[in-house]
């Protein structure tokens, strides 16, 4: 009789064969990246790989799924009940920012996502989605400062959120594609300062440290 296959056992399998497709993913690149690269990456046989994945867009589809969430989640969970609303994106920015100084892979493996993504309209959609996602929670937060007064009235807080996101994706496309060396403070401190001063109802000391 063969030995129980226990649920913590397949974890760790897809967690190993997830971390070898990004890694190669990051490196190589989606289309240079094959299941044969993943096998040999993984120490796994081609068969326990396809066990768990359909295809190599199956791999790709769930590594940027579990990306995001992890990025959502553990952002969420840094805000404390007391924290104001400028406080609530000054720790998504600080979270961000680390996120993108310290994991320059997972840059790497977001611009694949980018570029694949018109060419694979279950990505693009999971991406839109992601989008729509991080828009909302961001602009959500500032319709919160608004209403509490700590943010000014004529506020678009659509357009606050956009302008944040695209300038965390820019910051995220540098970092993947330049080895320049950055002071990620300074930029922070440069970008809290335009924030403040755009958006603030009583000008404030802004966290700069």
């Amino acid at each position: 009789m063969s030995p129980k296959v226990t649920e913590k056992y397949k974890q760790s399998v897809r967690d190993k064969i997830l971390r070898s497709a990004e890694n190669l993913f990051s490196h190589k690149g989606y289309h240079e990246t094959s299941m044969d690269d993943i096998v040999k990456e993984s120490g796994l046989s081609k068969g326990a790989i396809y066990g768990y994945f359909e295809s190599k867009q199956d791999l790709f589809l769930a590594l940027s799924e579990i990306r995001v969430a992890s990025i959502m989640d553990t952002m969420q969970s840094s805000f404390s009940p007391d924290d104001s609303a400028l406080k609530k994106l000054e720790k998504a920015g600080e979270f961000h920012f680390n996120y993108i100084e310290q994991s320059i892979e997972i840059c790497k493996m977001s611009l694949e996502c980018w570029v694949e993504a018109p060419r694979i309209t279950s990505l693009q959609k999971r991406l839109d989605n992601r989008y729509e996602k991080a828009h909302g929670f961001i602009a959500e937060i500032i319709r919160e400062g608004i209403q509490k007064g700590e943010f000014r009235k004529d506020v678009d807080a659509d357009a606050v959120s956009s302008f944040l996101l695209a300038t965390i994706d820019g910051l995220l496309l540098h970092r993947a594609t330049t080895n320049q060396d950055i002071n990620w403070q300074k930029i922070k401190n440069i970008i809290l300062t335009i924030l403040g001063e755009g958006i603030l109802e009583y000008k404030t000391d802004l966290k700069t440290d």
